[in-house]
């Protein structure tokens, strides 16, 4: 199967996940968690973050970074996806604790694949890439019911920003 049809079939399976948006379990929150952020990511549809994030998000970093509301949360995102254009994240666990009453966190372990073949806020590409050594990281979604439906309200990444600057800049 070429690549294009593998990620057309793809997109339709992580859309229709995405579908349900009336999330009921642990197993549903880590399936709409999964799926939204290979949209985001392997997809590059920043613009989710807009519908699936609530406007006053808070997106916090491991190195202190803090951005509040999805402008700023997709500014971020758009930094990443520029300085590594084919970048790929890869989920390797996921669990999740809450209920629907209460809402959901949704711990969700990974690692990225890509090069640095854009340009970034250190200057140019260095075509260093990242890979499942010097990208693994930790997310934590807290999903809370706003309006009817299920929204990011919150968001830690645990990811190494300092080895991914290093990388930016083309350090050891």
């Amino acid at each position: 199967m070429d690549i294009c049809t593998r990620m057309a079939l793809e997109r339709k399976e992580l859309e229709q996940a995405m579908a349900k948006s009336d999330l009921r379990s642990k197993a549903d929150a880590i399936a709409y968690a999964d799926a939204l952020t290979r949209m985001i990511w392997n997809h590059n549809l920043l613009g989710l973050v807009h519908e699936y994030y609530d406007p006053h998000a808070v997106y916090k970093c491991a190195n202190g970074l803090k951005i509040s509301g999805t402008d700023g949360i997709v500014n971020e995102f758009l930094s990443m996806q520029a300085a590594f254009p084919d970048m790929r994240v890869r989920i390797t666990e996921t669990f999740a604790a809450g209920d629907a009453a209460q809402g959901f966190t949704v711990y969700q372990r990974s690692w990225c694949e890509g090069s640095n073949t854009g340009t970034s806020k250190f200057g140019p590409p260095t075509g260093r890439r990242l890979n499942e050594t010097n990208s693994m990281g930790q997310t934590v979604y807290q999903f809370t019911k706003i309006q009817e439906r299920w929204k990011v309200s919150s968001e830690f990444s645990l990811r190494s920003q300092p080895t991914i600057d290093r990388l930016l800049q083309n350090q050891p």
